[in-house]
């Protein structure tokens, strides 16, 4: 029974108001004596509102494009340092690169660190989830109950695991920190090390440790539900989850899918693709059952 699980629901997502702020910081930190003529503006409460204006601006032609995998990173970048260009002449401050350097950030070049940094800010651990993926993977562990009696009296059968399938609005800047962040705090876990997650069309699930996958909306040119996807398609009649479920795992029985996600949007289109009302799940009531289960096989 494969599990499709929101990818968020295991890490920290914050409210888009943190990267707000961390680039607010950016301007308030760089920007002094670039615009001469209104130096003012970069240095009061109105950097809130010039960064508001330009999320709201570029919202639907540069976050979600790069979302959908319409953008390429660098193109991302690029075109964020168009918007933050008294970045071009910013000039590191001491230590400034070291402590960027120690991030493992895809960019190279200080303000393109600097952007990176305030765009991931969104992402982060929580410590209250430090055990959902080691629930995850115990729940799709499981033995094969007639090999089980026939190997009874010679050895203990090996586990089996069921398929874990992420699934995320995301881009490629936050999968890689995501990895990062995964690497270091699950190091029982073997995690691959050589993962492409670039953006490219390619809908196929990416493998980051075995058995576990990474289903993004970036690769698959989707979003994870029909409604989000015709925000930006409105031609289109597919979403991630149901080509997953319908076109990606078609020799799987819908019946043996298990859908668990903190979002309901995402559990009505589990339900418009077919699957059980009966195994899907919200994600706190899932992991508060799953997390207690798990202390008690320790």
């Amino acid at each position: 029974m494969p599990l499709i699980v929101n990818l968020s629901s295991i890490h920290a997502l914050y409210p888009i108001s943190t990267s707000v702020q961390s680039f607010e910081d950016i301007c308030d930190q760089y920007s002094t004596g670039c615009f001469s003529s209104c130096s003012s503006f970069f240095q009061s409460w109105t950097n809130y509102a010039w960064l508001m204006y330009q999320l709201s601006r570029n919202d639907s032609k540069l976050i979600q494009p790069y979302r959908l995998g319409k953008l390429t990173t660098e193109q991302f970048l690029e075109r964020l340092l168009h918007i933050f260009s008294f970045l071009e002449d910013a000039t590191p401050k001491s230590g400034e690169m070291e402590r960027l350097k120690s991030k493992q950030l895809y960019s190279k070049t200080f303000e393109k660190m600097l952007l990176e940094e305030a765009w991931n800010s969104q992402i982060g651990w929580d410590k209250k989830k430090a055990n959902y993926l080691y629930a995850l993977i115990h729940e799709a562990q499981r033995s094969d109950l007639t090999d089980e009696k026939s190997q009874a009296s010679e050895s203990r059968p090996k586990p089996k695991m069921d398929p874990i399938y992420f699934i995320a609005n995301t881009n490629e800047l936050h999968v890689l920190q995501i990895l990062n962040m995964l690497r270091k705090e699950y190091p029982s876990i073997s995690f691959y090390r050589d993962v492409d997650v670039s953006i490219k069309e390619d809908q196929t699930p990416v493998e980051i440790a075995p058995g576990i996958f990474l289903c993004l909306s970036y690769r698959y040119q989707l979003f994870k539900t029909l409604d989000e996807t015709q925000t930006m398609n409105p031609g289109s009649t597919m979403s991630l989850l149901n080509y997953l479920v319908t076109k990606q795992l078609k020799d799987v029985p819908v019946s043996e899918f298990r859908v668990i996600s903190q979002h309901q949007a995402d559990l009505v289109e589990a339900l418009r693709v077919g699957i059980d009302a009966d195994h899907m799940y919200q994600a706190e009531d899932y992991f508060a059952a799953q997390t207690t289960s798990l202390k008690k096989t320790n």
